[in-house]
């Protein structure tokens, strides 16, 4: 996430989490899975509970489809 503010950020990663766990099966989404995993890896970095607890829940849409 490019945005300097955290809470642009946290609120980026809780719309990222709403699109792959509502719309994981579109085609236009499994195309771009790698992206979508990279931006959740660099959510990791951020130091809020919030962003930790949305990026594991994204780990389990992603091993779960």
């Amino acid at each position: 996430m490019v945005n300097v503010s955290p809470h642009v950020r946290q609120a980026a990663c809780v719309w990222l989490l709403a699109v792959v766990s509502k719309c994981s099966r579109y085609h236009d989404v499994q195309t771009r899975i790698m992206d979508l995993q990279d931006a959740f890896i660099l959510l990791l970095s951020e130091s809020d509970g919030m962003s930790d607890q949305n990026v594991s829940e994204s780990v389990t849409v992603f091993h779960t489809g």
